[in-house]
């Protein structure tokens, strides 16, 4: 299943909310024209935030929705009854643009604002019936990609970001013990440097 090139509004973008750079041509058509909510601001009136999605955004999660309840769904009982992962999934979701979405172009991801990022997930939510793999892929793009992004080093982020935005890496953190269960403030383990 390849990135939604077809499935597009026919409306012309405004000039500024179109993606430059090399990359632009390959992306989804979905991101051509993924943009924040409009931000006007005048110091006479005060800030007014329009929090309406755009057409283009809604267009966005219709495309997100179509991808999974058409890639996504088959084998679903399957999977869950034999506790398996699909990877495969995992890679069409990728190659659909989800795990990149909030994402820099240079670390392979697609540079949509956080606005049109949540409208994505939210289709897949809408169209996928397996919720691990929804579950793991906002796992991965929250807490495994953005901490990377946001503190680690320029090496670490060239190493692991392609590799995670691309669906080759999947990423994983740890928030359980024996006896904390998922209360990650009582964890108890702890990391020593060796070497």
């Amino acid at each position: 299943y390849s990135r939604p090139r077809v499935c597009h509004t026919d409306a012309k973008p405004r000039q500024e909310r179109r993606f430059t750079g090399p990359a632009a041509e390959e992306r989804p058509a979905w991101a051509a024209t993924a943009s924040l909510s409009s931000l006007r601001c005048s110091w006479r009136k005060g800030i007014h935030v329009n929090f309406d999605f755009s057409e283009e955004q809604r267009e966005f999660k219709k495309c997100a929705v179509e991808f999974a309840q058409k890639a996504l769904n088959d084998g679903v009982i399957e999977r869950d009854r034999d506790g398996t992962f699909s990877r495969e999934l995992w890679k069409k979701c990728a190659d659909f643009g989800i795990q990149g979405s909030a994402f820099p172009e240079q670390y392979g991801g697609l540079n949509t604002d956080i606005f049109t990022t949540m409208l994505l997930m939210e289709g897949l939510g809408y169209g996928c019936k397996d919720s691990g793999l929804i579950f793991a892929i906002n796992g991965q793009m929250w807490t495994v990609q953005m901490p990377i992004l946001r503190f680690g080093s320029a090496a670490q982020k060239e190493k692991y970001l392609p590799g995670l935005s691309s669906g080759e890496l999947i990423g994983a953190n740890g928030v359980t013990e024996p006896d904390s269960g998922s209360d990650a403030f009582s964890l108890r383990t702890s990391a020593r440097r060796e070497g």
